[in-house]
């Protein structure tokens, strides 16, 4: 499948973060992204349309609370993309605190 960042923005928590500082990232991850896919789907159909990814950026600007949708068909899917979300450094909120992040992706066929 094909991969592409799509969009993030900040969906709540005290702190702040300007989207266009979350993108570079985010479209990072998308290579990733599809070898979580591919491995994940070996024997069964892989993923098409598309992933909201929800998460929170702490003060460090380290992940956590991430939550990735469940995939009953490849089960190792939600894990890989968890580790790939938790090993990213992003850019420090801004102001008191953290903030949760929408990011969303699209599989497409090739």
């Amino acid at each position: 499948p094909t991969v592409s960042f799509v969009s993030s923005e900040p969906i709540g928590g005290d702190g702040e973060l300007d989207p266009t500082d979350l993108d570079p990232p985010l479209a990072r991850l998308t290579p990733f992204l599809r070898m979580c896919d591919e491995h994940a789907a070996v024997g069964v159909p892989r993923l098409r349309g598309v992933l909201e990814l929800r998460f929170v950026i702490s003060r460090d600007g380290r992940a956590s609370r991430i939550d990735v949708p469940r995939r009953p068909d490849a089960p190792s899917f939600a894990p890989c993309v968890t580790a790939l979300v938790r090993r990213e450094l992003f850019p420090t909120p801004r102001g008191r605190g953290s903030v949760e992040v929408l990011a969303i992706y699209r599989f497409t066929a090739p």
